[in-house]
């Protein structure tokens, strides 16, 4: 592929869209589009399986590192290999482009460009994240994450402004992303993308897995199922066997 000139650079600037196309996506699904283009809201992206969740937050991190000097883009994923993963598509898509800027440093978890740009990839661990100052946050799969991650990410909003978007396939009704999905306010921008949607899924295969698949509402549909698919009765059927009566005062031990 022939690199980027300063002009291509420039328009790349200008739409962070066009710089996925060189990047090597070549057709933006709508939502990736919306979720590049807009650097100043926090985002929730509930997605199916192989929606390309992980490949958008690759070009976003990529970036800003090439067109934000001195940002850091810190992206936690909820295990070392997905981290490894995230890391080398960014890498893939910095190579594709022809490398406009050089590479300080490029490790499993890091990539450092001459401009003092840096993006880091780690697992999902609270302890892993201290002490960084990030302006940008990526939290890949993030309903398989520890709360106790996100504990440790949102002091950093609060004291450098960061933007954040958790990306996710719901794994039950649990944890901080479901939390934050369902109660979280209007501080986050929402989208939801299930199978269906997507094209790169065909249709064929996603019919079989309906028929195949216990997990198929949450892992295709984006539904926040039961947090067990062994569970014999849903929350709501239990909760149904225990009515609030409103004359009965609730009582709290002390």
């Amino acid at each position: 592929m022939t690199p980027a000139t300063f002009s291509d650079h420039l328009a790349f600037a200008l739409d962070p869209a066009a710089f996925a196309t060189a990047c090597g996506l070549e057709q933006l699904d709508l939502w990736q589009s919306e979720l590049l283009r807009d650097t100043d809201h926090d985002w929730i992206a509930l997605c199916s399986r192989q929606s390309g969740k992980s490949t958008c937050a690759a070009v976003a991190a990529l970036y800003r590192c090439l067109y934000r000097p001195g940002s850091l883009s810190l992206i936690c994923s909820a295990g070392q290999r997905q981290a490894q993963e995230v890391l080398g598509l960014t890498v893939a898509m910095y190579k594709r482009i022809g490398m406009p800027l050089v590479a300080i440093s490029e490790n499993v978890s890091q990539l450092t460009l001459e401009n003092s740009s840096r993006l880091i990839s780690l697992p999902s661990s609270a302890a892993t994240v201290r002490g960084y100052t990030p302006d940008f946050i990526i939290v890949d799969e993030a309903a398989q994450c520890d709360d106790a991650l996100y504990q440790a990410l949102r002091p950093m909003q609060l004291v450098a402004g960061a933007n954040m978007w958790l990306l996710s396939t719901p794994f039950g009704k649990r944890g901080f992303f479901y939390t934050e999905w369902t109660e979280g306010g209007e501080r986050w921008r929402r989208v939801k993308i299930t199978a269906e949607e997507c094209p790169r899924i065909d249709s064929a295969f996603l019919e079989a897995e309906r028929r195949t698949s216990l997990w198929f509402d949450a892992e295709y549909m984006a539904v926040f199922c039961e947090t067990s698919a062994e569970r014999v009765f849903s929350d709501a059927e239990i909760d149904a066997l225990f009515p609030t009566d409103p004359e009965v005062e609730q009582w709290n031990v002390v």
